[in-house]
């Protein structure tokens, strides 16, 4: 009888500073883990989640009377199937970078590690052949039991002309599911992300997160973060440092220089007429004081 199940290996990528774990999909056939027998054609996932970029391990449990592995004995364990559905493994050889046999030398469990899982290698149909036992299953995972890291391809960060908020907008392509994005600035929490659909496909989706930060409310240098969460997996998305303080301290300095220069100016502007209207008063007073004189000598 033949048991065969999937096993998901996530593998950090290099855009993403995550955490490298397991995630495992099981499934079952011939004899399950009960001891009864699985009808299933499909692969599917228990609890774990699958991650587009990482390694899938297909996991095959032959038994003794169907497959006899021994030292004396010709190797005929092997892996067919794929997109082409060719020989991928035979004598723990290959001649697919992709595709790699995982056993030991007699053992009865035989894994098929399938590097870089893709949406290119679902709906295969993958067969592990080992003496008479022979079984074919198809890999079709349920779209919620898939993860896909998103591609950034583009962030904007655009300051209002009023100066009292900052607009970030960030779109991220193929990403799986629909992430939950929270904001943080200095570490803590200010507030949800606004998340919008933009193209749906059969695995993957477009999204554009945005977020309207309150800079006179919440404060003008620090750091800023957008966290997004695609079920236990957190990516950080945006990542900045803003200085806008000086941006304030600018702006206010300059108006105060304004102000000042405007206030030197209208003091001396009353300076110089003040001097001009006492000095045609004083020649005023001067010019009726000698007429005055010279009428009185007359």
């Amino acid at each position: 009888m033949v048991s065969y199940r999937v096993k998901a290996v996530y593998a950090a990528s290099a855009v993403h500073s995550l955490k490298s774990k397991y995630n495992i999909c099981r499934c079952f056939i011939g004899i399950a883990d009960d001891g009864k027998n699985c009808h299933d054609n499909n692969v599917e996932c228990s609890e774990q989640s699958c991650i587009f970029g990482g390694d899938v391990i297909l996991k095959c449990h032959v038994d003794k009377k169907d497959c006899n592995v021994s030292r004396t004995e010709p190797d005929t364990r092997q892996w067919t199937g794929g997109q082409h559905y060719q020989l991928l493994v035979w004598k723990g050889g290959s001649k697919i970078a992709k595709y790699k046999m995982m056993t030991g030398n007699t053992s009865l469990d035989f894994d098929l590690l399938i590097r870089h899982f893709n949406e290119s290698d679902l709906g295969c149909e993958y067969t592990c052949h080992c003496g008479f036992a022979v079984h074919t299953k198809t890999l079709s995972l349920e779209r919620n039991k898939l993860i896909s890291f998103p591609n950034i391809t583009k962030t904007d960060t655009t300051a209002i002309a009023s100066g009292k908020e900052i607009q970030i907008e960030v779109s991220l392509e193929k990403v799986n599911p629909v992430p939950n994005c929270t904001t943080l600035f200095k570490d803590e929490v200010i507030g949800e992300a606004n998340v919008t659909k933009l193209n749906s496909y059969r695995y993957f989706t477009d999204v554009n997160v945005s977020f309207t930060f309150p800079l006179q409310d919440i404060g003008c240098s620090g750091s800023l973060k957008i966290v997004c969460s695609l079920l236990s997996h957190n990516i950080t998305v945006y990542d900045e440092n803003i200085q806008t303080c000086y941006d304030y301290d600018s702006s206010f300095h300059w108006h105060i220089l304004l102000v000042t220069a405007c206030s030197v100016l209208l003091l001396t502007l009353f300076c110089i007429v003040y001097i001009i209207k006492r000095r045609q008063r004083n020649k005023d007073s001067f010019f009726i004081s000698k007429t005055t004189r010279r009428r009185l000598t007359y």
